[in-house]
């Protein structure tokens, strides 16, 4: 994704005040400064049949714009770059995600990866409290994300905000793959402030995820190589992180506090897939009910979790500590097991409440 082509191109047609189409060079550019305008751009790049074979930049100009469906993006190469003040508001009962970007079909095939996108800048409001229903209307296994993103291969997600949304903030799952999140917030969400499933080379940095009424980081279905670093997890309803069927999966300066339960919660589903090689490096977990808890029983379930350098803090309220176990082992600089690390407590879960 060669964004400095596209950034060079929106600067140079910045100055126009109406909905038009500029190319310049394989750039065609639309400046959207109302919510018709926002209609005819969706248009474009809402149908994959067809579309055209030039990058599409859609400027998005401040203002509030009241959605009464999905801005969906469909095909490849598109980027929207929202100036400041620019706000997707989800008009009431509407029961549809605010950008859906991807495939809406129910099991997406190979064939329908888009590829390069990028949102910049946008400001998300899903207007939670006035849907009815987690799921959308149109497409039942769908929920209603901020943003939900299916089978995208290239997603550039930078200085944006989700919240308010009936599920999650931002949801990726089917198989998506290069994506790169850069300073956003996800906050007051229903469920979780990002979720990531089925996908693989995800980086998050120095994003915020508060105040979401189940988990900030929710990960599962076979999640792999993928890395968050810098971001903070804060008093999010029941765990910060929440995790299971998750590979190679790194936290690099975190941190995590005032969560409603434990900080990081390591688990396994029902065929036994859980947690492999995930590393918590350095960052602050503190003012938790509960720091990190491993919940599978044994290596076959999880195996290769190690804390190194994190620093916990008031954490052990309620009969918790920093890191229980009920049997995997979890290798830590802190705490006295062999070979440096520690294999530390089995939990009795149905005690601890």
């Amino acid at each position: 994704m060669n964004l400095k082509v596209i950034f060079r191109a929106f600067m140079a047609l910045a100055g126009l005040n109406a909905v038009r189409i500029a190319e310049a060079a394989d750039v065609v550019t639309w400046v959207v400064a109302n919510e018709e305008q926002l209609l005819a751009a969706g248009a474009m790049v809402g149908n994959p049949v067809g579309a055209s074979p030039h990058h599409v930049m859609i400027q998005v100009r401040p203002g509030t714009y009241l959605l009464k469906d999905s801005f969906r993006i469909a095909r490849s190469g598109v980027t929207l770059m929202a100036e400041k003040g620019a706000k997707f508001v989800l008009a009431s009962n509407v029961n549809e995600p605010v950008l859906a970007i991807g495939s809406q079909q129910e099991a997406p095939s190979a064939t329908q990866v888009i590829h390069d996108v990028a949102i910049m800048g946008l400001e998300i409001d899903g207007n939670r409290l006035r849907q009815n229903s987690e799921f959308s209307a149109k497409h039942p296994w769908i929920r209603n994300n901020g943003i939900d993103v299916r089978a995208v291969h290239g997603l550039r997600v930078t200085n944006v905000t989700a919240n308010h949304n009936r599920s999650g903030g931002l949801v990726i799952s089917w198989g998506c793959s290069d994506v790169r999140v850069f300073d956003s917030t996800f906050e007051n969400n229903h469920f979780d402030g990002v979720a990531f499933y089925a996908s693989k080379d995800v980086e998050v940095v120095g994003c915020t995820m508060a105040r979401n009424q189940a988990a900030g980081i929710s990960l599962d279905n076979e999640f792999v190589d993928s890395r968050f670093t810098r971001c903070v997890l804060a008093g999010n309803g029941d765990v910060g992180v929440f995790a299971r069927s998750t590979e190679r999966v790194e936290f690099n300066d975190c941190i995590v506090r005032q969560s409603g339960s434990w900080a990081y919660f390591l688990a396994h589903d029902k065929a036994g897939r859980g947690v492999i090689d995930v590393v918590i490096s350095g960052g602050e977990i503190s003012g938790n009910r509960g720091g990190l808890c491993m919940a599978s029983v044994n290596e076959q379930q999880s195996r290769g979790t190690r804390v190194v350098g994190a620093l916990f803090t008031a954490n052990d309220g309620h009969g918790r500590r920093d890191i229980f176990s009920s049997g995997s082992v979890i290798h830590s600089t802190i705490g006295n097991g062999p070979d440096g690390g520690a294999n530390h407590p089995t939990l009795n879960l149905a005690t601890i409440r």
